[in-house]
């Protein structure tokens, strides 16, 4: 169920490049969002939802599922969670930043289709949509408690990382942090001397 995500099948590179694309455009944001630690955990919720939902719909399967789709969509799924109104930008100059929304669900409703045609059809297409959907549903599913106490409040709209937010964040945890001065030891006063 895990290591399966560390591996991805020959020959298919496009495949391969959707899935780095995914990890760089989303993956970027959603960790300064969550964080190293829990952005870890997502990863690895999504890789596993991928895993069951590809075992769920292919038990009779002898085709194994290979690579990290599941993971990938499941960063979507959990940006749509917790931050849907940030946007994501592309780094080329022409295309302008999308909504997590927009681009979470389009992909979802891609995917689910492709995975109803595939069933439909009878025909194995080599990819496992069955996967992609895990993945997402259960990120989306389980960011909430994956994000519990984390640097930033879950729905906050703000525009995003790339204006700041994460940073801003950070700065307003430290200023609660440091209630006042006055509780501060100073090392050189009577007051500081134990």
């Amino acid at each position: 169920l895990l290591t399966a995500g560390f591996l991805h099948a020959q020959g298919d590179m496009m495949h391969v490049l959707g899935n780095v694309i995914i990890l760089a455009l989303v993956g970027v944001p959603l960790e300064q969002r969550l964080g190293t630690r829990r952005y870890g955990m997502v990863y690895i919720i999504g890789l596993l939802g991928g895993s069951v939902g590809w075992v769920l719909f292919n038990a009779t399967s002898i085709t194994p599922a290979l690579g990290a789709s599941g993971a990938a969509f499941g960063l979507l799924g959990a940006y749509l969670a917790g931050w849907p109104k940030d946007e994501i930008p592309f780094p080329i100059l022409l295309i302008r930043p999308w909504p997590v929304v927009f681009i979470a669900l389009l992909y979802f409703g891609l995917e689910l289709a492709r995975a109803l045609a595939t069933m439909n059809s009878g025909v194995s297409s080599g990819i496992a949509h069955m996967a992609h959907i895990g993945g997402f549903v259960a990120a989306y599913a389980l960011l909430p408690l994956v994000a519990k106490g984390g640097p930033v409040e879950l729905g906050i709209v703000d525009g995003g990382p790339s204006q700041g937010a994460a940073l801003d964040a950070k700065r307003q945890r430290l200023k609660a942090a440091m209630t006042s001065l006055e509780n501060l030891e100073d090392p050189w006063t009577a007051r500081g001397q134990a």
